[in-house]
């Protein structure tokens, strides 16, 4: 005798008769992973008979039976942490069976049954805070009423379906009218002949549908009936007695759009195997297979189809033992699988399971040998899974191979791109990703680092729910929880930094905690010289956030001594990609960017046009380059693809680092006042003098706030003045003046007009068709 109901959540509780207890009353819940019992096992006095089941809008669970331990009679529990009786336990008057129940608008129970004290008919009983009260007479059918089915109406009044005995033992549906009857709807007996198996339910609009179970001649087929009544008139959906399949136990659910899906054991077969059907509004269809389930062996089982508000389909039954199933998904998002090959393609495959169970959310295989897929794979809404990627090989995928795995956002959750090399025959993360992804993560200068010296820290965007927990109560429960893990798997490692300790990093303030020295990991330390990926979470007092984006990080065992850089190709930022990029336009707004090196004070870019014998080397201070109108030797005229590389410097521009790989970037310059000149086809290389832009630097930093300097570089002649802006931290303009006869390099003060306050300033330096910026820290 199963009995299943939805959870507040959706998720399904089932009521049954537990053989273990000796068939006393048992209640499972599903908790999304497993199945949990609900308080004790066997909680009735006896064994139990036709078990209903509800759930109120707060969780509390309410369970109806037949104890026949006591003759029968009817008993109501709930369940709000421990299992207690509803009013007075075997409160009928006799024996009960085909009980129904429903909640009313005050989440009590009200109840159907066949009442054997009162003529067999239907009674109706309503809790009223204290005790469960009859609407209207009991036996109000007048005689012999099986199968009965209880829904509440929009107005919280009880509507019953039953097979009938005074009318032949046809469906009839009977309305309470609030006051003082029971009403039929239309008349009594509206099936065509004797049913079984009752089930109502009503849909938005109060219309009413109800499923039964048609009687037919021995040797005959015993089909459903779905009939609807649409305030006027009761009509068939899909006819009478419709299908091929002999039935038995029809279970009636609607669908989020209001259209009838029904269950029911088919006993065409001699297995006894449940089959689903839909109405989709002129036929029913199956759902799923046409034969569902194992033999199924329930005797007179209550509601075992319930459907969500996703449309998910769940049945639960009896085949020995007792089974769930659902049919359909949660809405899901795309996200996005970037997939790089190796030489043997087709030895990858990968799959998307959901966390705690075996579903398959997504999978791939058959590709493509030293191929870039982009491939969608749809993620439930606040749900936990595993990527999983597989080499039949077992020895990896080969660089630049690689994944990557990203949130609808672009937020990275997974990075391995160019680093799936390894003796790895299947690589997974060991602990689950979940949707949606957070909004803390390193903060730009150290995500994506990979020369990091263990003895270095890491920092993160702060949380202003972690801030403003600084100095309030309990300071050990509040700060960000860091996550180090190796995206092939085996290095999983939690780190959690609380406002109550230092850390080793001062001063002690709401965003302290946002830092961590990576050797403080003393126990199962960050591996070194290995590609890892960080996550980072809130936690404010004791509850933690989502993890936000995925940083790729390493720690290196040997300093790097001068690393090599070139232009932006990595495939986070594409608004940066500057590798083989064409339609560049010099004199305007276009930039070009390269990837940046830590600790690398000055970047140089070399642009050659072999063809002519061209070469123009240009100096910045950061890792972009505006395309703008260069007075001398500016780019060739027209359009131009040209050869480029980049160099770092850690001195100011004193020695620099060899130059990385080359990038052709195709640039026009239309400006034909400030272009330089073809030599034609054919031309010898020509020596040309190479150049730097003007770039400036302020010291002391931090100041003092009245004595502040600017340092100069390739300052040219026809550069003249240098125009100066200081904003304070609010964008507030504090200071402006020009600076004039600066030529070549060299320092000079600058002439403020009154000391600055303490604080935080932008220093904005104005110089012909360049604009650089510097931070000035000034402490009085």
């Amino acid at each position: 005798y199963p009995g299943m109901t939805l959870d507040e959540n959706g998720e399904p509780v089932v009521v049954y008769a537990d053989m273990s207890q000796g068939g006393k009353a048992s209640v499972k819940r599903w908790n999304g992973t497993s199945w949990d019992l609900v308080g004790t096992s066997g909680f009735s006095d006896g064994a139990i008979d036709h078990p209903d089941i509800a759930v109120d809008a707060s969780g509390v669970i309410y369970v109806a039976y037949s104890d026949q331990s006591h003759g029968f009679a009817i008993t109501v529990q709930r369940f709000d942490g421990t299992w207690s009786v509803v009013g007075l336990p075997n409160f009928s008057d006799g024996a009960t069976n085909f009980i129904s129940m429903d909640l009313d608008a005050l989440g009590r129970p009200v109840v159907s049954y066949r009442d054997y004290a009162h003529s067999d008919g239907v009674t109706v009983e309503r809790f009223n805070g204290t005790n469960f009260v009859e609407v209207g007479a009991k036996g109000f059918s007048g005689g012999l009423a099986n199968y009965t089915s209880l829904v509440m109406d929009a107005s919280d009044n009880p509507v019953v379906a039953f097979a009938d005995g005074t009318a032949g033992n046809k469906a009839s549906v009977m309305r309470w009218d609030g006051i003082s009857s029971w009403n039929y709807v239309d008349a009594a007996g509206i099936s065509a002949g004797a049913v079984d198996h009752c089930s109502m339910r009503l849909d938005g609009s109060g219309n009413i549908y109800v499923a039964y179970v048609a009687q037919a001649a021995l040797g005959s087929a015993r089909k459903p009936t779905v009939k609807f009544w649409d305030g006027s008139i009761w009509s068939s959906l899909g006819g009478t007695s419709f299908g091929s399949l002999g039935v038995d136990f029809v279970s009636l659910a609607l669908d989020p759009a209001g259209m009838p899906v029904i269950a029911c054991v088919a006993n065409t077969f001699a297995d006894r195997r449940a089959i689903v059907q839909a109405w989709d509004g002129s036929s029913w269809n199956f759902v799923g297979l046409n034969r569902i389930s194992a033999t199924i062996n329930d005797e007179e089982p209550g509601s075992w189809l319930e459907i969500d508000a996703f449309g998910r389909m769940t049945i639960a039954y009896a085949s020995g033992t007792l089974y769930a199933r659902r049919f359909g998904s949660l809405p899901c998002t795309d996200w996005t699988l970037t997939l790089r090959t190796d030489g043997n393609g087709s030895e990858t495959t990968f799959e998307v399971i959901e966390d705690g169970t075996s579903a398959v959310l997504a999978s791939g295989s058959g590709f493509a040998d030293n191929a870039l897929y982009t491939l969608p794979v749809c993620i439930p809404e606040n749900a936990c899974f595993h990527l999983v990627v597989n080499d039949l090989g077992g020895d990896g995928i080969a660089a630049p191979g690689g994944w990557m795995l990203q949130d609808p956002f672009g937020n990275r959750v997974i990075d391995n791109m160019g680093d799936g090399e390894g003796t790895w025959s299947s690589a997974q993360v060991g602990l689950p990703t979940c949707d949606p992804v957070g909004s803390v993560k390193l903060i730009a200068s150290d995500c994506d680092r990979e020369d990091f010296l263990i003895t270095e820290f890491v920092a993160c965007t702060p949380d202003p729910a972690v801030s403003a927990e600084w100095g309030l109560g309990d300071q050990t429960d509040d700060g960000y929880q860091f996550w180090f893990f190796d995206p092939e798997g085996g290095y999983n490692r939690y780190m959690f930094r609380s406002h109550a300790v230092s850390g080793g990093f001062g001063p002690a303030n709401a965003t302290r905690a946002c830092h961590l020295r990576l050797n403080t990991m003393v126990t199962l330390p960050l591996p070194q010289d290995t590609l890892l990926n960080v996550r980072i979470r809130p936690r404010v007092n004791g509850v933690n956030g989502n993890f936000g984006p995925a940083c790729r990080l390493k720690v290196v065992s040997v300093p790097s001594t001068c690393p090599t850089t070139k232009l932006y190709d990595l495939p986070y930022d594409a608004w940066k990609y500057s590798c083989g990029v064409t339609g560049k336009v010099a004199g305007a707004s276009d930039k070009i960017w390269l990837i940046p090196i830590v600790g690398a004070d000055k970047y140089q870019w070399r642009f050659e046009y072999a063809a002519e014998g061209f070469e123009r080397r240009i100096a910045t201070n950061n890792a972009a380059l505006v395309l703008g109108t260069w007075h001398t030797l500016p780019l060739l005229c027209g359009t131009v693809n040209y050869d480029v590389s980049v160099r770092a410097s850690f001195d100011g521009g004193s020695t620099w680092c060899p130059f990385g790989e080359v990038c052709t970037v195709e640039i026009t310059n239309p400006d034909v006042d400030f272009c330089t000149t073809s030599m034609g086809p054919g031309a010898q290389p020509r020596s040309l003098t190479v150049l730097e832009e003007p770039s400036f630097g302020v010291y002391p930093n931090p100041a003092t706030g009245q004595d502040v300097y600017l340092r100069y570089e390739h300052i040219h002649a026809e550069v003249d003045p240098v125009r100066v802006q200081i904003t304070d931290r609010s964008g507030r303009l504090v200071q402006e003046f020009s600076l004039t006869e600066l030529n070549g390099s060299g320092d000079i003060a600058m002439p403020l007009t009154n000391a600055l306050a303490e604080g935080l300033y932008v220093v904005q330096i104005l110089s012909g068709d360049q604009v650089h910026m510097d931070k000035l820290v000034v402490r009085n």
